[in-house]
């Protein structure tokens, strides 16, 4: 199975960051190559979306069912793709001198070998990018606020 994790120190709030990616249907407008989400259901703790990744003439359309742990986690699973196996955790650790740690990481395996050579490198591509995406709709959404040095938690 493939993995992308990335993890970034931010100068938002645990909160701050959970909303953002927990906030799907505002995806298309700023995640990388995320063009279409359908919601499909949503209660506090739980959400079900289909997402649509595109570059150039490549789709990929996938859904997942959300469990949330407000301001703290997300975790998904795969309901419906061209996936043998998807889920993803996104974590946001509370700093001491303020901030958080946000976390993302992704294991996947395709269904078969030739959708994983068409769209292996293409998923890994978006996934790195979704934490720097946030982060600057952070700036957006918050204001820009100076780097956190690292630390410990």
């Amino acid at each position: 199975m493939a993995n992308v994790s990335t993890s970034v120190c931010v100068n938002y709030t645990a909160t701050e960051m959970y909303e953002l990616v927990n906030d799907v249907e505002s995806y298309p407008s700023y995640v990388p190559m995320c063009s279409a989400v359908k919601l499909i259901s949503k209660t506090p703790t739980r959400l079900k979306a289909t997402l649509v990744l595109s570059k150039g003439k490549i789709k990929l359309s996938f859904t997942t069912e959300n469990s949330m742990e407000e301001g703290r986690g997300i975790h998904m699973k795969l309901v419906e793709g061209p996936f043998k196996q998807l889920r993803g955790v996104w974590r946001f650790e509370p700093l001491t001198a303020g901030g958080c740690e946000t976390t993302f990481r992704l294991d996947y395996e395709f269904a078969n070998a030739l959708l994983g050579m068409a769209f292996g490198g293409f998923l890994k591509e978006v996934a790195g990018s979704m934490v720097q995406a946030f982060c600057d709709q952070a700036a957006r959404k918050y204001g820009e606020r100076p780097q956190i040095p690292a630390q410990r938690r």
